[in-house]
């Protein structure tokens, strides 16, 4: 999720020339994003999303009361969902803020299909920590 249409737009485009998903979801805010978690996957159905990719600065809801309150959400298979902070921040505080609430992959912007391999790596490898991908 990211506030920036043309962002999600490239974002996106990378995600679906990698034929990685059956389905991409593209909300604008934090808010969006758990009304869209709690509309389609914590009542609708018994599946979560596999990966959530996620702007720290955003409008109305942004990155870290996401966090918050996805960890407040109850619905199956939440715990092998995987959130990687996708973002520009660069400051120390958002870092130590991002492994408090649990996050253990940070990609900087913009998204590309190496970042998006690595990120893929570092899931299958478990890396414990942060991990930045930057490259």
């Amino acid at each position: 999720m990211d506030d920036d249409p043309i962002t999600n737009f490239l974002q996106e485009r990378v995600l679906k020339n990698m034929e990685l998903a059956e389905e991409i979801r593209v909300v604008n805010n934090g808010e969006d994003g758990i009304k869209c978690l709690n509309e389609h996957f914590c009542f609708k159905s018994k599946r979560a999303p596999d990966i959530i990719l996620l702007d720290i600065n955003m409008p109305v809801m942004d990155g870290f009361e996401f966090l918050k309150t996805f960890n407040s959400l109850d619905f199956e298979n939440k715990d092998n969902v995987v959130i990687a902070v996708l973002s520009t921040s660069t400051n120390e505080q958002d870092l130590s803020k991002m492994e408090v609430l649990g996050i253990h992959h940070y990609i900087t912007k913009p998204l590309t299909e190496e970042k998006v391999n690595e990120f893929l790596l570092n899931i299958e490898t478990n890396s414990e920590g942060l991990t930045t991908i930057d490259n």
